[in-house]
């Protein structure tokens, strides 16, 4: 608590004040041609390239030089934002890069023959790659290794040594018996980069003798059948290259549950996210369903390239003993890649730990939840796929029912506060087998103003054991935007003074506040959505921030509840190829049979304002709301003993009741909602609000929530910048001409009519000298 109780007033979150950060020296925007310090590297996300041939990989990952081709409609010579200039003075200024159309990229080396490929013409195939020998896929199919070694997007794989000594004698072929083999999901959508297969001659030292490295048994695998390693076997025997040295053979098998390809129904113009279906008959031999091999540079889709840097600043993680403590925290500007960097640091870490954490910090690009949610992870399978591919059940989280921390940054701060220090008291030191737990902290991309102050405070009090700050060189336009040009480090390492709290929760181990100096590694900018830069014509139309939210709500609300534990000790998940998560598009949510919550079983909370009464119902019918389990023990508190000449204070009530037919319990805003007595278990979309029937209800839709998480919800919670999209409403009527309330089609008329929206872009014409 702050001495100044008058200061201390204004929030309900007294550990959250920005004081001391305000009292740091701030430092100045360096002006055009001063020099910049940690700048970081050159980003590897664009080519910049004279020609319009395509480009290969060993080409592209040989230059220091950079992925994306400009949008659109921009101009080959991008022009200073602060005022108009010519190409010859940007580039003595330094402050102009002239970026030229590239073609297609070739996503793989790999040239399919009757030597390197075989297939059992349905649904399986067998993959011969020579080290150095790169390949890509489009499409939703399951993998695993037979021979040698090959990385995927951070993971290191290893085929099975009995497999190996199966190839190498022809009697083991014919009566050995194949070892137990697992396959794992991947989701290779062309609106993000796919990843790429990529054979090694020699495994990872720093791998040798993990066991987490070499089982490869995830919650998300499935255990092949009989059947399948028979035919694998008999695959195996057909491949003429699996005798060389250095070979790499990758089963590669169709995913019987396709049912993520149908997300694009609810969206307009995206279409063959996941390949064409066309393309079974393939004349390369790799005849799998849904599985379309990137062997030509293609001008609608990315590869997704690891830059160097990236390993070699993740190298460490992997070498010697494991580190009691290991705090993993990504800043930077919107749009560089952070979430992509998380995802390769969370498979990085999978290669030596069976769990990882997983903070999410970023509300408005959320990984494993959809937007509005702070919340932590506890993974225990790497991340192969996009955002709306792997949304999961967290293990615990914050409603803040926002896409920024701008409405009440004091609220903010607190759920961060409480969900690290869950992790410190229950995650951190792992089960009873002592091994610890590494955490991967995805911070917020606003690093201006308040936003930085946010990111300090945050830091401060986390106190990370490495901070990944990703960055552009100076001579890209835009880079004073993009980079953290105050001194991070010199902010993070000054001593906390007595009346700056800690981020963790009082009475804790971290609540003491040494000093600090922090590792900051600076790593490049990699943008990590294809759709961004969109090369052709026929490419489908760019996806913003708005589109991915949508495209996770979408995919949230249509996916099933996960199915209790299988004991690992049986087949794993064995269910013909179904990942563990699976969705239904077929019934659009209008056609679901909802929960129907009487008024009187429900708290009602609204974050960041105060809604009349008489609005409440309006304010609710039709919106996203976020489900709470609630355990404040809410009562009106007893009135003070009166003082003499002076009035006892107002009695706050903590639920109001219009009448006997709608009680509606509604917690008022002068209440804190605290973090750690309220547990979002997922969100819901109220759909109806009935008032007919005595004491009323809400007609309440959920996501993939496990239902005895469900049956716990006493709140609803609705958030300010809480948005509904159109395809939740109207899903099943797309070519309905009735109209749909909630929804339209038609701009708005009148002066006002719209939403008021900051712009950004807009900048001052200095004065001609």
């Amino acid at each position: 608590m702050h001495s100044n109780d008058k200061e201390a007033s204004f929030s309900a979150y007294s550990h959250n004040s920005f004081s001391a950060l305000r009292s740091l020296k701030k430092v100045k925007r360096p002006t055009v041609g001063s020099p910049i310090t940690n700048v970081g590297h050159a980003r590897l996300s664009e080519v910049i390239t004279t020609s319009a041939v395509p480009a290969s990989l060993d080409d592209i990952l040989a230059k220091p030089a950079l992925l994306h081709a400009p949008r659109s409609g921009d101009a080959a010579v991008h022009r200073e934002r602060r005022g108009r200039m010519t190409a010859a003075e940007g580039r003595e200024r330094g402050n102009v890069v002239e970026r030229v159309e590239v073609g297609p990229i070739a996503v793989s080396t790999f040239r399919p023959s009757a030597e390197n490929v075989v297939s059992n013409g349905k649904d399986l195939c067998l993959l011969g790659l020579r080290a150095g020998e790169t390949i890509g896929f489009q499409g939703v199919f399951t993998f695993t290794p037979i021979l040698g070694h090959f990385t995927l997007f951070g993971l290191e794989f290893s085929g099975d040594i009995e497999w190996a000594s199966i190839c190498n004698n022809s009697m083991a072929m014919l009566r050995s018996r194949p070892p137990p083999t697992y396959f794992h999901p991947c989701f290779a959508p062309s609106s993000h980069s796919v990843p790429v297969f990529t054979a090694k001659a020699e495994a990872n030292p720093l791998l040798d003798g993990n066991v987490a490295a070499v089982e490869r048994r995830w919650e998300t695998s499935v255990m092949a059948s009989s059947e399948i390693l028979a035919e694998i076997k008999e695959l195996l025997e057909r491949l003429a290259v699996r005798e060389e040295r250095d070979v790499t053979v990758i089963a590669i098998r169709a995913m019987s549950d396709r049912s993520i390809v149908d997300v694009t129904r609810s969206l307009p113009n995206m279409r063959q996210w996941f390949g064409d279906e066309s393309s079974f008959d393939s004349p390369d031999g790799i005849n799998i369903p849904g599985v379309v091999p990137l062997l030509n540079p293609n001008p609608d889709v990315r590869p997704l390239i690891i830059p160097r840097e990236w390993d070699l600043a993740t190298h460490s993680l992997l070498a010697g003993p494991a580190s009691s403590r290991t705090v993993l925290c990504t800043v930077g500007s919107k749009n560089m890649g952070k979430s992509t960097f998380g995802r390769y640091l969370v498979n990085k870490l999978m290669n030596r730990y069976t769990k990882v954490a997983y903070l999410e910090c970023d509300i408005g690009q959320c990984e494993h939840t959809p937007t509005g949610m702070a919340s932590l992870h506890l993974l225990t399978s790497p991340i192969l796929g996009p955002p709306y591919t792997h949304l999961s059940q967290p293990y615990r989280s914050a409603y803040i029912g926002d896409t920024s921390p701008r409405s009440d940054p004091d609220y903010y701060l607190a759920c961060l506060r409480h969900l690290f220090h869950v992790y410190e008291t229950e995650v951190a030191h792992g089960d009873d087998d002592g091994e610890s737990v590494p955490v991967v902290v995805n911070t917020h991309g606003w690093i201006k103003g308040m936003g930085l102050d946010l990111l300090v405070h945050f830091l401060r009090g986390v106190k990370p054991t490495i901070v990944f700050q990703m960055s552009v060189p100076r001579q890209n336009p835009g880079s004073g935007s993009k980079n953290i040009l105050a001194d991070l480090k010199g902010m993070l390492s000054t001593v906390a003074s007595p009346d700056d709290p800690p981020i963790a929760e009082p009475h804790s181990q971290s609540s003491t506040t040494p000093s600090f100096i922090p590792h900051i590694t600076d790593i490049p900018a990699l943008s990590d959505h294809a759709s961004s830069s969109p090369l052709s014509s026929s490419a489908p139309p760019a996806l913003g921030a708005a589109d991915h939210r949508v495209l996770s709500l979408v995919s949230y609300f249509h996916q099933h509840p996960p199915p209790p534990p299988i004991n690992n000790n049986n087949n794993n998940n064995n269910n013909d190829g179904h990942p563990y998560r699976q969705w239904t598009f077929d019934t659009p949510l209008t056609a679901r049979i909802p929960f129907r919550v009487p008024f009187s079983h429900i708290r009602i909370k609204f974050l960041h304002g105060e809604i009349p009464f008489s609005q409440t119902l309006h304010a609710l019918n039709g919106c996203v709301v976020g489900l709470v389990v609630d355990r404040t023990l809410y009562q009106q508190p007893p009135p003070p003993h009166p003082t003499h000449g002076v009035p006892p204070p107002p009695v706050i009530d903590p639920t109001h009741h219009h009448h006997h037919s709608t009680a509606l319990r509604i917690i008022p805003s002068q209440i804190p909602f605290l973090p750690s007595m309220a547990h979002c278990v997922g969100l819901g979309l109220v759909r109806a609000v009935d008032t007919t029937q005595e004491g009323g209800a809400f007609h309440i839709l959920t996501g993939p929530i496990p239902h005895d998480q469900l049956r716990d919800v006493n709140t609803i919670v609705r958030g300010c910048g809480a948005e509904t999209p159109i395809p939740l409403l109207a899903g099943g009527f797309e070519n309905s001409r009735v109209q749909i309330p909630y929804t339209t089609t038609s701009a708005s008329e009148g002066v006002g009519s719209l939403a008021w929206r900051t712009r950004h872009n807009l900048n001052r014409r200095r004065p001609a000298a």
